[in-house]
């Protein structure tokens, strides 16, 4: 009987593993179907199962790693590139550059890299790189850190889930803002995780639920409406030592700008499109202490300004001739993320 129920239960794992892989291998992106059935056979079941999750939900349903060996015989030197081009980009060249995402677990293994391609973004590099800041003049008074924010009193519990997952402080690191046109929805609202999601639409998923704060707010703007259904998946925002990431895990682009963005004293701060599945550094701690210490207080801010905060427009662009927008606040539904200078 024992025997049996081995042989049983070997057939039914293979009849498992063969439906997956078919499946996987048909929704690739850029390999002949047998090349990619080669590769999946080399998966244990778990990792296809792991796999077809991921690749089928798009990223949605939230998935372990995929860990594999590096270097060895019957793997690619970058495993993670190899699935990154199946699944979702078939355009990846191994030289672009993949960041990988805070729900990743691998980064610290030096035999493993994780292979799961909805744990890794599209690195976004503004085209003109800023100069360097690390020779800051010594004789420049220091900025005082500050640690306060205004904001409405709130408690984290209210919108954020608490399982996250993620590193938890007791002092929140930023506060975030939802806005549509120039009017603020809810209120100001205190991270202290590492990683929040900001979202309208994500099933199984922690973090700002934009429509629990939409559903009370009655408008008949069409342009808000429209935008509304295109957050989506929305934005993962991730603190990393003194530098914050966003990730466009949405359908459409998200528009970004940011004062450590551009160099010390620009009038008019530039706007990035972020296209879905890249990932920028829209704040760098460091450099702004460095554009702090260059100010002058002579430039004159095209806008709203505030030196501790980035802005972030679902679907909509604004600030230069390509957009009617000359503002954020023309945008239909943004976030603003105001950073506490530590």
């Amino acid at each position: 009987m024992l025997t049996l129920h081995l042989v049983m239960l070997h057939f039914v794992n293979y009849v498992k593993r063969s439906c997956l892989i078919k499946r996987l291998s048909r929704i690739s992106t850029n390999e002949a179907q047998r090349s990619v059935e080669s590769i999946l056979r080399r998966l244990e079941l778990a990792d296809l199962e792991t796999l077809a999750v991921s690749v089928e939900s798009l990223g949605t349903e939230e998935t372990p790693c995929i860990p594999l060996p590096m270097g060895e015989e019957y793997w690619p030197a970058k495993p993670h590139v190899l699935f990154c081009q199946l699944w979702r980009w078939a355009d990846l060249h191994p030289s672009h550059e993949l960041r990988r995402l805070p729900n990743c677990q691998t980064s610290q293994d030096p035999l493993y890299i994780c292979a799961n391609p909805y744990h890794w973004s599209r690195l976004y590099k503004p085209d003109t790189p800023l100069p360097p800041y690390s020779t800051l003049p010594q004789e420049l008074p220091k900025v005082e850190d500050d640690t306060s924010i205004a904001s409405d009193p709130v408690s984290p519990e209210s919108r954020f889930s608490s399982n996250s997952g993620s590193s938890e402080s007791s002092q929140p690191w930023c506060k975030i803002a939802y806005w549509e046109l120039s009017d603020r929805v809810g209120r100001l609202l205190p991270v202290s995780q590492s990683v929040v999601n900001v979202f309208a639409d994500l099933p199984h998923s922690d973090g700002l639920c934009l429509q629990t704060l939409t559903d009370s707010q009655v408008t008949t703007n069409s342009s808000v409406l429209q935008t509304r259904t295109k957050i989506g998946q929305g934005v993962t925002i991730f603190k990393e030592d003194h530098e914050v990431w966003v990730y466009n895990r949405s359908k459409f682009p998200v528009f970004v700008n940011s004062p450590t963005l551009d160099p010390p004293n620009t009038e008019k701060l530039t706007v990035y499109k972020l296209q879905p599945g890249y990932s920028i550094k829209i704040f760098d701690y460091e450099r702004s202490k460095y554009n702090q210490r260059m100010r002058d207080s002579s430039t004159q801010k095209n806008g709203p300004f505030d030196q501790n905060a980035v802005r972030i427009s679902f679907a909509k662009g604004w600030g230069n001739s390509r957009y009617s927008r000359r503002y954020i606040t023309c945008c239909p539904c943004w976030i603003e993320v105001m950073f506490v200078n530590r």
